[in-house]
């Protein structure tokens, strides 16, 4: 081979050229050198390769495990957050249940006067009966009438059962509208439908207009007392109803006999 610098014949396991001392380097050598080299930047590339899929692949790895933590805490958090709201919701409807598991009245007793209204009214839906129906009478929505004077009792029954009392108490009612119960009680013959309406004050009044005509003095302080209010009466002081009745066919007419004698036996039977 020769020396690359002053190319003389050198060997070909010389180190050093003998002419000019320049050092020999071998093109095998070279190349090996070479080859070596670029077989490192390979494995170099294919480690840092290699290197990169690890690091995705923990990336990912962190990424997934961060998702699936992030499910579980969402559905612990609101599947406990739902039992508490039901939990909740049904304690307050257990508690509501307990709370109306019994009706309470505003008012267990009323008093109402006759032919006037007044109310029942429970905390929930009920329904009525009353023990005398010939008291008062009472609708579906707790509307106490009185019809006459007594005392009974309504019986308010839940949809669940339960029941309540009210006390009634029904008065007379003294206030009549107008001078006359009946105002032809004198001279037209009653009928019952004349006297469905009324009151037991109204038809005691009616009974005694009748004697009213007549100028009739009364006994009874409240009797007295309502016709003084009338500006058509005059009280006789000599004319009883004692005297009336003791010879009442001869100080009444024929209708107004009869119409006494009907108002009465209706008080009788009603």
């Amino acid at each position: 081979m020769r020396c690359p610098n002053c190319h003389s014949e050198v060997s070909d396991e010389a180190i050093f050229c003998s002419e000019c001392g320049q050092k020999i380097i071998k093109i095998e050598e070279s190349n090996q050198q070479t080859v070596s080299s670029a077989g490192s930047r390979v494995q170099m590339r294919q480690n840092t390769k290699q290197n990169n899929n690890k690091i995705m692949i923990i990336i990912i790895s962190v990424i997934t495990m961060c998702i699936v933590a992030g499910a579980a805490c969402y559905f612990v958090f609101f599947n406990n957050t739902d039992d508490q709201t039901e939990a909740e919701t049904t304690d307050k409807k257990t508690t509501s249940s307990k709370k109306k598991s019994s009706i309470t009245l505003d008012e267990d007793e009323l008093t109402v006067k006759v032919g006037e209204y007044d109310y029942i009214e429970p905390d929930m839906d009920c329904t009525y009966s009353v023990k005398d129906n010939t008291i008062c009478e009472v609708d579906q929505f707790g509307t106490v009438k009185g019809l006459k004077v007594g005392e009974t009792t309504v019986t308010c029954k839940a949809e669940n059962g339960t029941t309540a009392e009210c006390k009634i108490t029904v008065e007379e009612n003294n206030t009549i509208s107008g001078d006359y119960v009946f105002p032809n009680s004198s001279t037209v013959l009653l009928t019952e439908s004349d006297l469905t309406s009324k009151s037991e004050w109204e038809l005691r009044i009616g009974i005694n207009e009748i004697y009213a005509r007549h100028h009739c003095t009364f006994k009874t302080e409240e009797i007295v007392n309502y016709f003084k209010g009338k500006s058509w009466y005059s009280a006789d002081p000599n004319l009883t109803s004692d005297m009336m009745n003791a010879n009442i066919n001869y100080y009444l007419n024929d209708i107004e006999v009869k119409n006494v004698n009907f108002i009465r036996n209706y008080q009788e039977t009603h």
